[in-house]
């Protein structure tokens, strides 16, 4: 009965604790060096990924002068931890055991334990090497890449393709969707603010200061509204689980009334008196940080110490708004950002922490189970990664993604981060591991072709780049986990699983 299963298996896990000095069944003792590198390796992973997906959020912001990198490190901590411990955990159970059939490795917990090892390390090797070339590449395809790669040392026939909404063909499924879902999303959301606001500030034009005031004053709306909506999405995502739907509608919509109503009259105002309209630059990056940043120096993200016309690399194509506006749509991209960050936390540091939850789990239990338990302390340290990466490393592809594909004014990023963090976000509730990056990268052309430049409006080489960098990191990722698994191998044998793991597996509900 369900009753005197639950009985066997408290006692057993009872007996295993009493085993174990400090943590770890005691057969898999040998392994602990496992959890010690792989401890280094998801913070090294935490920190490449900072340095290629965080940068991607507050690029915009911190090139903009709005936040110090400083404050962008703090509010990317913030925000990146309250994603992954509120939904973070339902993506980190689709790496791994949602991919490859983890029962070929019932009677071989060490071998999985050092596959999942692999993969983080071949993992944090590509991701770093893309991330010093300036190329966005996608963490996501990196760790499944590398999950495939250790999986085929021992078969090829230990992939799942399809299995309800999981399965390595509904992830690569949806790297293709989440792209084109937050183009969409993005150059909805643009066209709609164009149309509501900025018509009425266009640069240049013969605008009277009453047209001019209208357009403040329907972008305070506008701000409060996306401020509701954010907050709503968010807490209609978060609670899904813990409430009949329709309370969760409820629930959102109140949110978003009276978050709308408090950043109307308050938090926007008080945001918008913080703007110095003294320098009305629109660019994201200047001339001189253009060079520092090669360099590869975040460090040159003071944002108030320079002034200048557009970054350089690519012409302005399409619409464009008066400077003041442009300002004013500053405030707007700190909240979008803050919104990607958490939603980076909720998708991608799962994705980080994957291979080291896995081998924890483990290690603890002495089996290999389909399910994994959510080790909060391990997300946490790969967001310590992620802050240290986004601070030390960011730069480069802030550059990259921020003025070498489209031209990104301050009115088309908060519509960009917005379109990437809503496709984010849904896919976090589905448990599907996208790509922020991938999100990313479908807004910026989505708005730069829908902000009146069409196709024109893209570098399309640059894209074309990126898209052989998305294309080789499974495969690339994939060899080197192989690689580094092999080289390893010999270090497991030995090595056997507990006594009792069958009946184990077998209560868990994952055995035959």
């Amino acid at each position: 009965t369900t009753l005197n299963q639950d009985w066997v298996r408290g006692d057993l896990m009872a007996g295993i604790e009493m085993m174990s000095p400090l943590a770890g069944v005691p057969e898999l003792q040998p392994l602990a060096w496992i959890i010690a590198v792989g401890l280094v390796s998801a913070i090294t992973l935490g920190f490449v990924m900072g340095a290629n997906d965080i940068a991607n959020a507050f690029g915009t912001s911190v090139g903009a002068g709005v936040l110090t990198i400083k404050q962008a490190c703090l509010i990317a901590a913030i925000f990146d931890v309250a994603g992954s411990v509120t939904l973070g955990a339902r993506v980190s159970n689709t790496i791994a055991a949602k991919i490859i059939n983890v029962e070929i490795y019932r009677d071989e917990p060490g071998r999985f334990m050092l596959g999942m090892l692999s993969a983080s390390l071949a993992a944090t090797g590509m991701v770093g090497g893309a991330t010093k070339l300036g190329i966005p590449v996608s963490t996501t395809h990196a760790v499944v890449g590398s999950v495939i790669g250790f999986s085929f040392v021992k078969t090829t026939n230990g992939l799942i393709w399809f299995k309800g909404k999981n399965g390595l063909g509904a992830v690569m499924l949806s790297w293709i969707v989440s792209p084109l879902f937050a183009g969409v999303v993005a150059a909805i959301v643009y066209v709609l603010a164009r149309h509501y606001c900025f018509q009425y500030a266009v640069k240049d034009a013969k605008t009277d200061e009453i047209r001019r005031e209208f357009a403040f004053e329907r972008h305070r709306k506008m701000s409060a509204a996306v401020m509701g909506w954010v907050a709503a999405l968010v807490v209609l995502l978060v609670s899904y689980e813990f409430a009949v739907a329709w309370w969760n509608a409820i629930a959102a919509f109140g949110v978003l009334v009276i978050v709308g109503i408090i950043g109307y009259f308050i938090i926007v105002p008080k945001l918008l008196s913080r703007i110095d309209y003294s320098e009305m630059r629109v660019s994201l990056i200047t001339r001189k940080d253009d060079a520092e940043i090669e360099d590869g120096r975040a460090s040159s993200y003071k944002g108030s110490e320079h002034t200048s016309n557009l970054a350089p690399d690519v012409d302005l194509v399409g619409d464009e708004y008066d400077p003041e506006l442009e300002k004013r749509c500053h405030m707007l991209s700190v909240i979008t950002a803050s919104f990607m960050a958490f939603t980076h936390g909720a998708n991608d540091i799962s994705n980080a922490a994957g291979p080291l939850l896995a081998i924890w789990d483990v290690y603890n239990a002495g089996f290999v189970d389909s399910h994994i338990d959510t080790a909060y302390w391990i997300i946490i340290i790969c967001c310590v990664g992620v802050v240290l990466g986004l601070f030390l490393w960011g730069a480069i592809v802030i550059r990259t993604v921020g003025y070498k594909i489209t031209k990104i004014t301050a009115t088309r990023a908060f519509t960009i981060e917005l379109g990437t963090a809503t496709a984010v976000l849904v896919a976090s509730y589905l448990a599907m591991p996208v790509s922020s990056t991938h999100c990313f990268i479908g807004a910026v052309i989505a708005v730069g072709i829908a902000s009146g430049g069409g196709r024109a409006a893209v570098q399309w080489p640059m894209v074309k780049k990126i898209l052989v960098g998305w294309v080789v990191t499974v495969p690339v990722a994939a060899m080197l986990s192989a690689a580094t698994f092999k080289a390893l191998e010999g270090t497991i044998n030995g090595v056997l699983p507990p006594p009792g793991y069958q009946l184990m597996f077998v209560l868990n509900g994952t055995g035959v």
